[in-house]
């Protein structure tokens, strides 16, 4: 019989990097043998939906992604019992969104949890209450009722992995619990554009959600000595904005600038610096979170320790340059992140689980 996976997330958007991770992981399993692998979400992007149709991808849509249903969700389990129907007993049901988290309160099958963050501390950064001022007083308030469900109910899981040894150490610190291991998310796909040897003389920027928390001054003083361009409807100091930008738009100007700069400090993962190396380009980030694990400081790009060593970096770089096979190191580095491997590693942990137990 084929391993059946249903994989579960209560949201589904073209722009969002846990979505990306659901859409990447369901569209390559369906290319694989002996698998029978569904998508259980919940989205108003009706485009999005008859797209993956017409892939002949099996998703099930059970509605609105909104936050109203979010919240109702943490008091009603509206979300979770209706995505509970379509489990079975003999499937690997894998939660691929943090919203999704408590699902495993209705257990049927392998519970399998693959952590990305912990949504109960989202109210808490400046970036998501700078814009979200009225939800983060709701939310933060409820941030600890939610914080005590979680707890319960990640005990349920029969394998909990997490998408960055950064995220491991947050889970075992708030949860108390170890992931199995850590499954980087799938972020390399064979049609990003690749440039190793004709860079650009400019430094890009992708301003996440538009949130300027943190980095304004940052860029702003850099853009005052070297070419910035800005991906986001923002406007700091020289730089070019460029607002938002197809995907193919995006690709292109990774693999044409000199370096990203990549200046977050509060990032788990983050699939920018990936994406960046992939198409040829070096990075220079914060020695922090997902990107100290991602980067190989001075092979695929820079990791530095506080602001003032960001801005000497950058104007050091486009001063005297770099060596043109860190461009082809960060490409190599890059391809690591496949979702091939994100899924071989996957599939391996949900094998080995069903012999012992003999799932049928």
């Amino acid at each position: 019989m084929p391993l059946k996976i249903n994989l579960i997330t209560f949201h589904l958007k073209k722009h969002d990097g846990q979505s990306t991770v659901a859409l990447r992981t369901i569209r390559y399993l369906k290319t694989l043998n002996g698998i029978d692998a569904k998508l259980i979400t919940f989205t108003k992007d009706n485009e999005l939906v008859k797209s993956l149709e017409s892939e002949n991808i099996d998703i099930i849509n059970l509605g609105s992604d909104s936050l109203f249903y979010e919240g109702l969700d943490l008091i009603l389990d509206y979300k979770s019992r209706k995505v509970a129907k379509y489990l079975d007993d003999d499937s690997f049901n894998v939660v691929i969104s943090d919203d999704s988290v408590l699902l495993s309160k209705y257990k049927n099958g392998v519970t399998v949890y693959w952590c990305q963050g912990l949504p109960q501390l989202m109210p808490f950064f400046p970036f998501f209450f700078e814009k979200e001022k009225v939800v983060k007083t709701v939310a933060s308030l409820a941030s600890v009722y939610i914080h005590r469900k979680i707890l319960k109910y990640i005990k349920n899981y029969d394998l909990i992995f997490s998408n960055a040894k950064t995220t491991s150490i947050i889970m075992s610190l708030f949860y108390g619990v170890l992931p199995n291991d850590v499954l980087y998310p799938p972020v390399y796909l064979d049609q990003k554009v690749v440039n190793i040897y004709n860079p650009e003389k400019y430094a890009l920027v992708i301003v996440k959600r538009d949130y300027l928390t943190g980095i304004k001054d940052l860029i702003e003083k850099i853009s005052e000595k070297v070419n910035v361009k800005i991906v986001g409807n923002v406007k700091i100091g020289k730089a070019i904005t460029l607002g938002r930008v197809s995907d193919e738009e995006l690709y292109q100007l990774y693999a044409n600038a000199y370096v990203l700069l990549y200046p977050y400090v509060n990032e788990l993962f983050g699939m920018i610096p990936v994406e960046s190396m992939i198409t040829g380009t070096p990075v220079i980030a914060f020695n922090s979170g997902g990107p100290s694990e991602t980067i190989i400081n001075n092979e695929t790009g820079w990791l530095v320790n506080n602001e003032k060593d960001f801005f000497n970096k950058t104007i050091e770089i486009f001063e005297n340059g770099y060596d043109i096979n860190m461009r082809l190191k960060a490409h190599e580095r890059g391809k690591l992140f496949s979702t091939q491997n994100f899924v071989s590693k996957l599939l391996d942990y949900l094998y080995k689980y069903k012999a012992p137990n003999q799932h049928n």
